[in-house]
């Protein structure tokens, strides 16, 4: 959920004891259960894997019966984490015609990030716990609406977080595809 197509949010790696706390604070304010399956592409001419730190990400995301294009363009503070990205999205009839949309412009599939979220609107942020499979279980806060600059938003998303009981060291900046890629190799990939 981003507001005017700009995402601020934060992801932290979460253990079992910090995952049944957060969905226990979910319950109290009428969660919603979602099953996510996003394809990621990318073209083997100009790939996205050759910035460092990945600035781009296409993808086809599969919500129910809702099917959504996706492209994300993140921007990074000078210790290279991510701080937000663009996000405009275009609803589509189905994946299979997105594939068949991409293919001609020289992009294939590259990882399809496939989880089940638990998640909750809470004083403004959206609140997720997501079972990521190959991965485990995350926790996502996003903003619903600017707190001033992108760094006062990720201040309060941080703040938020450390109500809620999370450890903000835990926080890691790279998306689910870039984890899920770094499983599948072995190593970390540059950031």
């Amino acid at each position: 959920m981003a507001y005017d197509d700009i995402e601020v949010e934060i992801k932290l790696k979460a253990d079992d004891t910090a995952t049944q706390a957060i969905k226990a604070k979910l319950l109290k304010n009428s969660p919603t259960q979602k099953h996510h399956i996003d394809t990621y592409f990318d073209k083997a001419q100009d790939s996205f894997l050759t910035a460092t730190p990945i600035r781009e990400w296409l993808s086809v995301r599969q919500r129910g019966d809702k099917v959504i294009i996706n492209y994300k363009y993140w921007y990074f503070d000078k210790n290279g984490n991510s701080t937000h990205c663009d996000e405009p999205e275009l609803v589509v009839e189905n994946a299979e015609a997105a594939a068949r949309l991409l293919k001609p412009l020289g992009f294939e599939p590259l990882v399809t990030v496939n989880k089940h979220r638990t998640e909750a609107l809470i004083n403004n942020f959206l609140v997720a716990v997501d079972e990521v499979e190959e991965l485990g279980s995350f926790v996502e806060i996003e903003a619903t609406k600017s707190y001033g600059s992108i760094q006062d938003t990720l201040n309060t998303l941080n703040a938020f977080a450390v109500e809620l009981g999370l450890n903000i060291a835990d926080i890691t900046h790279k998306g689910y595809p870039h984890l899920l890629l770094e499983h599948h190799l072995g190593h970390e990939l540059a950031q």
